[in-house]
C-alpha cells in the first residue's frame, strides 16, 4: 500500500466587506424605526459583528435622529405646539418627561413607628362618624374623642359598626 499523503489546506482570506451607500442609508433607517440588530444584519445579508464594525456610525445616527424625533414631538405637545391636545394627557406627557429626562420622581413618606400627621384629624373624624352613627341607632355607645392617640378608639368604633349592621371590607 502507499502511503496517503497528508495534503495541507489553507483557507483563503475572505475579501474585505465593503459597504454600499444604499446599504447605509438602508441601516440607519432600520435602526431609526427602531429594528433590532439581528434584523438588521440579516435584511442586509451580513453577520451580526460585521454591521456593528462597518455600520457603527449609521445604528449610533439612526437611535439618536429617532430620539430627537420623539424628544421634539413630546416637547412639542407639552408645550401646546401641536401633537396631542388633550390637557390630561399633555400633562401626563410632561410628567412623563419629568422623570425620564429630568430626573424627578414621586416620593412617599413611610413612617414606621410613628403616627402620620394626618393621623390624629383621620381619627377624628372617625370618631365623629362613629357618633353619629351610634346617635342615629339610638345607642348610648359613643367612640371617645381621640386626643392623639388611638387607645381604644378601634376598639369602640368596631363595636359600633357591630351596632349598626355595617361590615367592613378587609
Amino acid at each position: 500500500m502507499r502511503p496517503t499523503a497528508v495534503i495541507e489546506r489553507r483557507a483563503l482570506p475572505r475579501p474585505t466587506f465593503e459597504p454600499t451607500p444604499e446599504q447605509r442609508v438602508r441601516v440607519r433607517t432600520l435602526a431609526e424605526c427602531g429594528a433590532p440588530e439581528d434584523y438588521i444584519a440579516t435584511k442586509i445579508g451580513i453577520a451580526k459583528n460585521t454591521l456593528s464594525k462597518y455600520f457603527a456610525a449609521e445604528l449610533e445616527a439612526g437611535q439618536q435622529e429617532a430620539k430627537l424625533q420623539v424628544s421634539t414631538f413630546i416637547l412639542d405637545s407639552i408645550l401646546g405646539r401641536g401633537g396631542i391636545t388633550d390637557e390630561r394627557a399633555r400633562a401626563t406627557l410632561a410628567i412623563f418627561y419629568a422623570k425620564t429626562r429630568m430626573g424627578w420622581k414621586e416620593t412617599g413618606i413611610h413612617l414606621h413607628g410613628e403616627a402620620h400627621p394626618d393621623t390624629d384629624t383621620a381619627l377624628e373624624a372617625l370618631t365623629r362618624r362613629f357618633d353619629r352613627l351610634a346617635a342615629r341607632k339610638g345607642g348610648e355607645t359613643a367612640a371617645p374623642a381621640c386626643t392623639g392617640g388611638s387607645e381604644g378608639s378601634s376598639e369602640v368604633g368596631l363595636a359600633v359598626l357591630g351596632e349598626t349592621g355595617a361590615t367592613i371590607a378587609g
